[in-house]
């Protein structure tokens, strides 16, 4: 918080804007009634292996453009034509997405979590452990939709690597600290029309 001084050397507190002044009258308890952990949604995408395919169209785009300028002939499909098939795959890539809603857990879930790893035979400490395999266990607990399982989560994993799902272990893990209120966001078409006002 911030202070600004007064013409009489005095100083007042600035609140910024997303501390609510409280009335003298808050009612906490209600308040903590309404409450609620702090969740965040993030997607798994299953087929990642189409990426490859991108990066292989994106490559013939740059050697098809040439040839319609008449300049040389590598490729007989357009440059459009093959734009039009990374919009299709990329399309399949973005579909294949699944939306895993987490929630914030506490200190005694992930404790609970981490004994369940154990009771399992997983490695929770010493030169053996493998922190991803824990991760899973404390994911489950995390995840609200769609409801996942231990081994399901591990399947999942086997699946697409463990890059994917990182990302929801980062996530977990970023609740547990609590969480920002984000910005609005801007469609494109909104911020090219107020490029032009300006």
């Amino acid at each position: 918080m911030s202070e600004n001084s007064t013409s009489a050397g005095e100083t007042t507190a600035v609140v910024p804007e997303h501390h609510a002044v409280l009335p003298a009258d808050f009612d906490l308890d209600a308040a903590i009634s309404g409450a609620k952990r702090p969740e965040r949604t993030v997607s798994v995408i299953t087929r990642a292996d189409l990426r490859a395919r991108l990066d292989e169209i994106a490559t013939e785009v740059e050697r098809a453009r040439p040839a319609e300028d008449g300049e040389r002939g590598m490729d007989e499909d357009s440059a459009e034509s093959l734009l039009e098939e990374f919009r299709a795959v990329r399309e399949q890539m973005l579909a294949s997405a699944i939306p895993f809603r987490l929630r914030g857990i506490t200190e005694g879930e992930a404790r609970a979590a981490v004994k369940a790893a154990k009771a399992d035979g997983v490695p929770v400490t010493g030169d053996d452990v493998d922190p991803r395999a824990v991760a899973v266990y404390s994911l489950a607990t995390a995840i609200v939709a769609p409801s996942s399982t231990v081994a399901q989560l591990k399947r999942l994993r086997e699946a697409v690597g463990d890059g994917e799902i990182d990302k929801l272990v980062m996530a977990a893990q970023q609740l547990r600290g609590g969480v920002q209120v984000p910005s609005v966001p801007t469609s494109r078409g909104a911020s090219r029309r107020a490029a032009t006002l300006g």
